[in-house]
């Protein structure tokens, strides 16, 4: 007969020590895979992050066709804003300068506050012309830009040959009026579902 130990069969707790053992070994395994799969997760969602991140930065490093409008126009206003006060402010000048013939020779100038004010006034124009003129450089920058992404490489080289030469402002202004736009457009492809383990 076989050893009966607590009232229990030696064969009945051979049997609870195996399943026992083999309860321990599922519920380590299965906490294991459930490490994994949040490991998984967690990567994901940082890989998704980071792609996400490239793709913000890569959008905005293009500078859009639109950008590059405002940039051209608020220059141009700059430049003529400049140059009609730098018109104004000298002709104002040379009429409040009191000025000293000699026969047709000018041999002394006495300035006004007047003068003063007119020749300030023409400073300040001179630097709006300037800050002008590298506005139409940024924008002419960024229609290069804009226009290296396009299949079609004609806008980029009537841009950077007539730019280099100084006769820009006209592909300029037909590039803002009707020019194409260069910007691709970023498609998010969707992410592929993750595929959990199946339980044994």
């Amino acid at each position: 007969m076989p050893h009966a130990t607590g009232g229990r069969s030696f064969s009945g707790v051979l049997v609870d020590a195996i399943q026992a053992t083999v309860g321990t070994r599922a519920g380590v395994r299965a906490e294991s895979e459930s490490r994994n799969i949040a490991f998984g997760l967690r990567n994901g969602r940082r890989n998704r992050i980071e792609r996400d991140s490239e793709r913000e930065i890569e959008r905005t490093a293009n500078m859009s066709k639109l950008m590059v409008s405002r940039i051209f126009w608020a220059s141009l206003a700059a430049m003529l804003a400049g140059l009609v006060v730098l018109a104004i402010a000298t002709g104002v000048g040379f009429a409040t300068t009191g000025l000293t013939w000699r026969g047709p020779d000018i041999v002394g100038i006495q300035p006004t506050p007047i003068t003063w004010v007119a020749g300030s006034v023409g400073v300040v124009a001179i630097l709006a012309f300037l800050v002008g003129v590298l506005g139409g450089f940024v924008a002419w920058i960024g229609a290069l830009l804009n226009t290296a992404q396009l299949e079609d490489k004609v806008w980029f080289l009537v841009l950077l040959l007539l730019g280099i030469f100084g006769l820009g402002f006209i592909p300029m202004l037909v590039y803002v009026l009707a020019g194409p736009e260069g910007t691709a457009t970023v498609v998010r492809a969707p992410e592929p579902p993750i595929e959990l383990p199946k339980a044994a």
